[in-house]
């Protein structure tokens, strides 16, 4: 017997499939970064042009903001789908329903920190370090390290949507329906209910959530500042090195 195909609304598909592709890219041209300036843990025969580097940052920069309005959508019009405040409950109902339901919540919000780790370690990253072949920079090793986690993290993300919804629920993310008027817009009032009474509480554990993503997201458009100090502490340095001499 088939499932019926959800319905998702249309925002959190146009959101989650944009996303969903500059996440993908930046996985694809980070290999290829990887790929040809470094490959101390393995690289395939391939030619790639320096230009890449550039690409992957230019792809990491547009999903910065892009990604910005996604996690706001989620955590503030999507938190059904984020870790609730019951997962302690859930998470007892071991290989139930809502067992395999509190796991996806889970992942999808450890998704949106993760983003952003990627995020804010690639912001902190120079392009002249692995032009140099200088890779002994932790921006670098976190950089790396957020590229396997995000990898990881799709994988699982496909996994449990298809052992908790199927293939419909998977296909409803990228179904072109619109049904118009009779869809609730997130700024739209919406009517309190006794399913919805329990998203009203206070959760403490999204609430942490909230505060990594958003100080992860303003740290990483304020890293280039950051890096500025830095460079500028380096020349009065070797001006005063200069001078001592």
């Amino acid at each position: 017997m088939s499932r019926v195909q959800p319905y998702q609304p249309l925002l959190l598909r146009l959101l989650h499939g944009v996303n969903g592709f500059l996440i993908l890219a930046a996985i694809v041209t980070g290999a290829l970064v990887y790929n040809r300036f470094d490959g101390r843990w393995g690289k395939l025969d391939l030619t790639v042009s320096p230009v890449i580097i550039d690409i992957h940052g230019t792809i990491g920069l547009i999903l910065l903001f892009i990604f910005a309005v996604f996690a706001l959508y989620s955590f503030y019009f999507g938190k059904q789908r984020l870790i609730q405040d019951n997962v302690g409950d859930q998470l007892r109902q071991v290989n139930r329903p809502q067992w395999w339901n509190a796991l996806q919540r889970i992942l999808n919000t450890l998704m949106l920190i993760a983003v952003t780790f990627s995020l804010l370690t690639g912001r902190f990253m120079k392009e002249d370090w692995l032009k140099d072949r200088d890779l002994n920079h932790l921006a670098y090793t976190l950089h790396l390290s957020g590229w396997v986690v995000l990898v990881l993290g799709i994988v699982l993300h496909v996994l449990l949507g298809l052992k908790v919804g199927g293939m419909p629920l998977i296909l409803s993310m990228y179904s072109p329906e619109y049904r118009g008027t009779r869809e609730a817009w997130p700024w739209q009032k919406k009517t309190v209910t006794r399913e919805t009474e329990p998203l009203r509480r206070k959760n403490v554990l999204l609430l942490l959530a909230q505060v990594l993503v958003a100080g992860g997201f303003i740290t990483a458009l304020s890293a280039p500042l950051w890096s500025s100090g830095e460079e500028e502490d380096k020349d009065e340095e070797e001006k005063r090195e200069d001078r001592s001499s």
